[in-house]
C-alpha cells in the first residue's frame, strides 16, 4: 500500500532532491524505505512543513550522488 501522496524532484547544481507528501510519520517512512532498499542511496532527510494546512507530514530527500534523474520515478513510485 502507498505511503506517499505528493512527490516532487528536482535538481540544485549535481544533487538531486524530492520532496513527499505522507501520512506517516518520520520512523514509518525510514521503515518503508529501508523495506524498498531505497534508504541506502538517501543522503539526508529533513521535514517541512509547508503541507501542514493540507494535513499530513512533508519530507525533503537529498539524494547521494550516484542516484539518477532516471532512478528517482521508479524508485519513489515504489513508495
Amino acid at each position: 500500500m502507498p505511503v506517499v501522496s505528493t512527490i516532487l524532484i528536482w535538481r540544485e547544481g549535481e544533487t538531486l532532491y524530492s520532496r513527499i507528501t505522507t501520512n506517516v510519520h518520520r520512523r514509518q517512512l525510514l521503515a518503508r524505505l529501508s523495506a524498498l532498499g531505497i534508504v541506502e542511496w538517501v543522503d539526508d532527510i529533513d521535514a517541512y512543513f509547508a503541507d501542514r494546512a493540507d494535513g499530513g507530514n512533508g519530507y525533503e530527500l537529498k539524494w547521494k550522488p550516484h542516484v539518477r534523474w532516471d532512478d528517482l520515478p521508479l524508485l519513489l513510485g515504489r513508495l
